[in-house]
């Protein structure tokens, strides 16, 4: 498996769909461990154009135009999604600024510009959220409480449902660090997108009623904590701009 999707991001040509299928047909009998989040925010940062102020809350919520949404961590090229951060117990990366290096990583790099503006919003959630989470790897047990205990009931939960837990769990540790990968991300991106929506997939046909993914901060090196939700909970007012 691991060979064959790695095999497939190598291409130019767009097999999106094929990986993703790939995906799905591999993990339809796999565990996916999930949470129940009572945080009562997250925070999310935007990208200010040159010269921009950000006037409308609007302006920081899920891009509206699709035709300038690209391929990311969790969507596919004009997927419509929700990332942020939210807090998490460890002395490395705090809430802002894991979703500040996330959004401004790319800009960072870029030789060229002499200064960036960002705007960080945090937006308060009504009811608890119902996550996935991948807290399997090693950077992110490492540097994280919060994915150290849940990555440790996870694995002792597996192992005493699963007459072969190995078999469950090494996927799960692939898929982890698969989000936590800093280079090439072109390609690790393609595998990422694709099992995120292979989990929206089975969310539907399942009626799993689950809000989105929390997964490790690569550019904090595992360290902090993302989360992508669906672009829903903003429409219906589940989650508000609170400043």
């Amino acid at each position: 498996f691991k060979k064959r999707v790695e095999d497939l991001a190598l291409l130019d040509e767009d097999n999106m769909r094929k990986i993703q299928a790939l995906m799905i047909y591999f993990f339809k009998n796999k565990p996916m461990p999930r949470i129940e989040s009572i945080q009562k925010y997250v925070v999310r940062c935007s990208v200010n154009d040159i010269g921009e102020v950000f006037k409308h809350v609007s302006r920081c919520s899920y891009n509206p135009n699709i035709s300038k949404i690209n391929m990311q961590r969790c969507n596919f090229s004009g997927q419509q999604v929700f990332y942020c951060s939210m807090y998490s117990d460890t002395d490395l990366a705090s809430t802002s600024m894991t979703c500040l290096v996330e959004t401004a990583w790319e800009h960072i790099e870029d030789k060229d510009l002499v200064r960036s503006y960002f705007t960080l919003s945090r937006w308060g959630v009504k009811r608890p959220l119902h996550l996935w989470v991948l807290p399997f790897s090693e950077d992110s047990i490492s540097k994280n409480r919060d994915f150290q205990r849940i990555s440790e009931r996870m694995e002792n939960e597996i192992r005493s449902r699963f007459s072969n837990p190995e078999d469950m769990l090494e996927p799960l540790r692939y898929m982890s660090e698969v989000f936590c990968q800093r280079v090439n991300k072109k390609n690790f991106y393609k595998l990422s997108s694709a099992f995120y929506n292979s989990l929206l997939f089975f969310n539907k046909i399942k009626d799993l009623g689950i809000d989105g993914l929390i997964y490790p901060s690569s550019n904090t090196e595992g360290a902090g904590l993302n989360v992508v939700l669906s672009k829903n909970l903003i429409d219906e007012s589940v989650i508000e701009c609170e400043c």
